[in-house]
């Protein structure tokens, strides 16, 4: 039986068994919330909490405990019956990640260090008729992590949140997203899941580069935060059904950071490998650098422009069969 606080509702429930169970065959009170948050070891540098629907099929292993909430005093207990013993999955141990997988029309966003592999979050859409775009039962309230970087969406009505259960998105609507304590450096956004339908086309969208990316099995998006404000991460990324007219082709260039001081990292976005000229230039339109590099299967490769004096720069980057450019500036 849960407990409903005077400010908050969360219980902290231990696995009672000896062996991993089935979060889906747990037998919950209609008070009780949709979702658990468990401890992830396996992300940001020493472990984080992370949201997961009941919905889903997880298997949480012996030893380990979860949060779950109550919004009442009555319908407020949980049952975890025998028939949610997983005897197959018994090596499973303590500190272990649990198994997880996700039902039809679903998304699964990760936020990674660019340079390592460092996972500082997780966020999930469950995109479902019969929820709404405010925050309700189906969703999860973001519960944050200190010191480490934190991902959200917004609810209609402002709810951060974990997991986000809506309607598909409507014709050019937009779902904003959030992070709060991200410090300084490169980062990058990555599709972990989907069950999405073919039909069902999502964007994401960068304000700050005015860039837009579709969100398929190739979504690979680069970014920077540095102590310049206007990188910061408020009202920056969105996920939209459309890309804006004044927003580049999901096939572009991104660059970062930018503005940027020393080296600047180029990532071409859905193209394959091969080689592409590249030509600097300045305000006045006169070249201040150029080369030639071969494009890996990370198409992405750095130049250093210590050298150059601050102000407007456009690079240019060609082959023989495409030629794209962008604007940065130099501190």
């Amino acid at each position: 039986t849960l407990t409903k606080g005077a400010n908050s509702g969360y219980n902290l429930i231990g696995n009672p068994f000896l062996c991993p169970i089935n979060m889906n065959s747990t037998v919950r009170g209609s008070s009780l919330a949709s979702s658990f948050y468990v401890w992830d070891p396996s992300l940001s540098t020493a472990g984080a909490y992370t949201a997961v629907a009941f919905s889903s099929t997880y298997v949480l292993p012996p030893h380990a405990a979860f949060f779950l909430s109550t919004s009442a005093s009555t319908n407020n207990t949980i049952t975890i019956p025998e028939s949610a013993k997983v005897i197959s999955s018994a090596n499973l141990g303590f500190k272990q990640t649990a198994n997880n997988s996700i039902n039809p029309n679903e998304l699964y966003l990760t936020l990674t260090n660019t340079y390592d592999s460092i996972i500082w979050d997780n966020l999930q859409f469950i995109f479902a008729d019969s929820t709404v775009a405010d925050s309700d039962y189906y969703d999860a309230p973001k519960l944050f992590n200190i010191q480490s970087p934190s991902l959200y969406s917004f609810a209609n009505n402002g709810a951060k949140l974990a997991i986000d259960a809506r309607p598909f998105p409507a014709d050019s609507s937009m779902i904003p997203l959030g992070i709060d304590d991200v410090a300084a450096g490169n980062y990058t956004f990555k599709l972990k899941k989907s069950t999405l339908n073919p039909e069902q086309k999502l964007y994401f969208m960068d304000r700050l580069m005015q860039t837009a990316l579709a969100i398929d099995a190739d979504f690979n998006y680069n970014f920077s935060v540095t102590a310049d404000t206007t990188t910061q991460v408020s009202d920056r990324f969105y996920i939209s059904t459309a890309i804006p007219q004044n927003y580049s082709n999901p096939s572009s260039i991104n660059l970062y950071p930018n503005p940027v001081d020393g080296t600047l990292h180029i990532h071409l976005n859905n193209f394959g490998s091969g080689n592409w000229n590249w030509n600097i230039y300045n305000e006045q339109g006169i070249s201040c650098l150029k080369g030639l590099n071969y494009m890996n299967g990370n198409n992405a490769f750095n130049i250093n422009l210590a050298n150059l004096k601050t102000g407007w720069y456009t690079i240019q980057l060609y082959n023989e069969e495409t030629k794209l450019s962008k604007s940065f500036l130099k501190k």
